[in-house]
């Protein structure tokens, strides 16, 4: 499924089998780029990337783990896959499917990297006395990666643009509330959304933000194509 490869890491946690894509590494790696820090740490900025790479593994892992525990929960079957700069969490819903349950289910990934991000400012607030820590600049770097990448791409992904965790959230939530065309009525929200978040990156910040605005301009014309094929 979706170009499995026999490079790709594969292995389980929790019962739960995960299959890493080298896309992950390599875009991750990109994202990772940054001669300042390596110069800051004193160190090659191959380390730094490694570094961001090895943040970004754990956040999105329990990002994607809050999905499948759910899941899991449910009695439903699930496979997590990393690929490209996120994830999913493949499910059958063999019983009991309802909107309730998948809003549930998309929710609960954000609120992992919460939950992590949270637990990692506990463990830096009582590591700060500690001299080997409170002098690292390295632990610095990797603590600040792991709270920005959690809160900040949390945040994002609660955004009501498909195909985010707040984009299920929200037809769900149509459907719920009994809307008619509750997918159709999402992708319209989502465009709106995702316009308005890249267009404010792209004109208002810079660095890392520009690339938030293409990655939103990309939803914005990827929804927009959605939409026009559920009129056909």
């Amino acid at each position: 499924m979706f170009g499995e490869s026999e490079i790709d890491l594969q292995f389980s946690v929790f019962g739960i089998p995960v299959r890493v894509r080298p896309s992950f590494w390599i875009l991750g790696a990109i994202l990772g780029y940054s001669p300042g820090a390596a110069a800051n740490m004193g160190v090659n900025v191959v380390a730094v990337m490694f570094l961001f790479c090895l943040v970004v593994f754990v956040s999105v892992l329990v990002h994607e783990l809050g999905h499948a525990l759910v899941i899991q929960s449910f009695g439903w079957p699930c496979q997590i896959t990393l690929w490209h700069i996120g994830g999913f969490a493949a499910y059958h819903p063999i019983r009991g499917d309802s909107s309730p349950k998948r809003i549930a289910i998309a929710l609960a990934g954000p609120f992992a990297g919460f939950l992590l991000c949270g637990l990692t400012m506990v463990f830096a607030y009582f590591a700060a006395p500690v001299e080997w820590f409170a002098g690292s600049v390295t632990a610095s770097y990797v603590i600040s990666a792991m709270i920005w990448v959690n809160i900040v791409w949390g945040v994002l992904n609660l955004l009501p643009v498909q195909p985010l965790d707040g984009g299920h959230v929200c037809e769900h939530l149509l459907g719920v509330f009994g809307v008619r065309n509750g997918h159709e009525w999402s992708l319209r929200i989502g465009i709106a959304t995702s316009g308005l978040v890249a267009a404010v990156c792209l004109t208002a910040f810079g660095g890392a933000f520009r690339f938030t605005g293409f990655m939103f301009l990309f939803l914005a014309v990827n929804s927009f194509q959605a939409l026009k094929q559920s009129r056909y």
